[in-house]
Formats: C-alpha cells, structure tokens, sequence
C-alpha cells in the first residue's frame, strides 16, 4: 500500500529545524489471526521531513561577526524549487506558500519513492 501525501504539508518550527511528522493513529494493527500486520505497523513510525531553502558555506569567523536584522545569501534562485528531505535523503520538490497563516510546502514532484518502498516479505499476501 503506497504512502499517501497529501498536496500541502503544514511545517512546524523547532529548535533544530524545520520539519513535520507523519503520524498514522493505530500502528500496531492486526489481522484476523491475530498476527501483527507488520507493512500496516511501519505506516504510523514517524519520519523527519526537512525543507531546504538553500544553502551557502560561511567561514567560521564570518558566522560570528553576523548580528540580527543582517542576510545571508543562500545560492540558486529565490523561484527554485524547494527539496524536500525524508530521514536525510532527497524525496521530492516543492514551493513555499502560506496556508491559514501558517507556512507550508506544496509538493510539485516526488522523486525518492524507491528508498521508501517496503520489501517484498513486509507487503500484504493478495
């Protein structure tokens, strides 16, 4: 069963980036056996989704002498598209926009499924 992404994916701001979670409510489904449904069960682990804006190199005294309120230029062009991380690994592209007031990230193109998909004794029996 593929993982479905929804169009926009709200951020959340936290001390060590920017990222959200995928959370699935009942990860520890069972068939009618009894055993554990081991495919259903990873669906509710949780990733770390991380949104590049860009990126730059600073030197190690130029990154102290930078005061609130200064810009650091980031390379690529501000209408590049945005990558999108899972766990670290490059997934899909997408563009910044605003949803209620809150950033978030509409996804234009998903280009990591492959190191996502569950092997074959992990997949349902048809």
């Amino acid at each position: 069963m593929p993982l479905k992404i929804p169009p926009v994916f709200p951020i959340q701001k936290e001390r060590s980036g920017v990222f959200l979670t995928i959370i699935k409510k009942d990860p520890l489904k069972k068939n009618s056996d009894g055993s554990h449904d081991i495919a259903e069960s990873l669906m509710g682990v949780q990733l770390k989704i991380t949104v590049e804006v860009g990126t730059t190199r600073l030197l190690i005294a130029d990154l102290l002498k930078l005061k609130a309120g200064e810009m650091i230029s980031l390379a690529g062009n501000a209408k590049d598209p945005l990558k999108i991380f899972v766990n670290d690994k490059l997934f899909a592209f997408g563009e910044a926009l605003e949803v209620n007031g809150k950033m978030a990230v509409r996804v234009t193109e998903v280009i990591g499924k492959a190191h996502f998909t569950l092997p074959a004794e992990f997949k349902r029996s048809a």
